[in-house]
């Protein structure tokens, strides 16, 4: 539907895989009342 292996060379494997492993992708929903957290800064460990 999306001719993503002519457009930029995704393809499926008989098993439906994404080729190259790389390759990823997803439903993305969003709010206007969705709000995002952090964790907190990341600092190096000795």
């Amino acid at each position: 539907m999306l001719d993503a292996e002519q457009k930029i060379g995704l393809q499926l494997t008989e098993n439906l895989a994404m080729y190259p492993a790389a390759a990823v992708s997803g439903y993305y929903f969003a709010h206007p009342e969705a709000r995002y957290f952090g964790l907190g800064k990341i600092e190096k460990t000795r």
